[in-house]
């Protein structure tokens, strides 16, 4: 059976990403790229979406169960994000929102915050042996290493 994505995460937030805005149209889904800025407690995130959709960021620690919103702007937009931990890995996401309606998030992207100027980027491509949810899954990912 095939979930269509929009679909599965208005659901399961409870309408939080609302895909279908009765009738008027929800901002399309944002792209997003994530850099470790070298000095252990900001990225830089690169957002590619509708020009008059306010993009925010949403991170949190790999493990944690809660988003925290970072920082936002509009349209295309490169948007600095710090306060975060030092040698850390962070998961992100972007939702673009215009009036009360919010895109479904952007593809989650995984980011090794550090000092060191190596940045490790990891970018989820499919969810495999869904029957484990609940548990564990595997995760198809890329990782792009820039240093």
């Amino acid at each position: 059976m095939a979930i269509a994505k929009g679909d599965y995460q208005s659901v399961m937030t409870h309408g939080w990403w609302i895909t279908d805005a009765g009738g008027a149209a929800a901002p399309s889904e944002p792209t997003l790229t994530v850099t470790n800025d070298g000095d252990g407690d900001a990225v830089t995130c690169v957002v590619t979406g509708d020009d008059d959709a306010t993009h925010t960021i949403y991170y949190r620690k790999v493990g944690a169960a809660t988003w925290t919103e970072g920082s936002s702007d509009t349209g295309d937009a490169t948007i600095a994000q710090a306060g975060l931990d030092d040698a850390t890995f962070y998961w992100f996401i972007c939702v673009a929102s215009d009036g009360d309606y919010n895109s479904i998030p952007s593809v989650p992207v995984q980011v090794y915050v550090t000092d060191n100027s190596t940045t490790h980027t990891y970018e989820i491509l499919a969810v495999l042996e869904t029957e484990l949810k609940g548990g564990e899954m595997v995760l198809l990912c890329t990782e792009t290493v820039d240093t």
